[in-house]
């Protein structure tokens, strides 16, 4: 039987035991791990490929492969937004198409019927130049 216990932080230390295993197991425990660790991210045949390729190292490299994964899954889903129906946040044109719409990956302006991709950081420069432009419109007697 294998005992899995991938490290959640940063690494100073070879993780040695992170991925433990009788010697004859070792190989299916160091597959698991890294199906764990790519679960829900729909794979080619590539993919696969590299995987069992990856499978093939040490239970150290291993397991510190499955942390960057682990790690880099965790801050990717942290404090985003995805909303299924991006709707929802009532910003549409006349015509019912979405003006904006958010996913995991930031936000995107449709405009002309072409999609202009901001990261979440550029989203909140242009917010705040937004903001700035509203107050100045409400300053010179000009808002709704």
């Amino acid at each position: 039987m294998a005992d899995i216990n991938i490290p959640r932080g940063p690494l100073d230390d070879e993780p040695r035991d992170a991925i433990r295993a009788d010697w004859e197991k070792w190989a299916q425990a160091k597959r698991d791990a890294i199906a764990q660790a790519l679960d829900g991210i729909e794979m080619g045949a590539y993919d696969r490929r590299i995987a069992e390729w990856l499978a093939g190292w040490e239970p150290s490299t291993v397991a510190t492969v499955c942390a960057w994964i682990g790690r880099a899954r965790q801050q990717a889903t942290e404090g985003r937004i995805v909303l299924d129906e991006p709707t929802e946040l009532g910003l549409t044109w006349p015509d019912g198409s979405d003006l904006l719409t958010v996913t995991q990956y930031g936000l995107t302006l449709h405009v002309d019927g072409e999609p202009w991709h901001l990261s979440a950081a550029y989203a909140r420069e242009m917010a705040a130049h937004l903001a700035a432009g509203a107050d100045a419109v409400d300053a010179a007697g000009g808002g709704a």
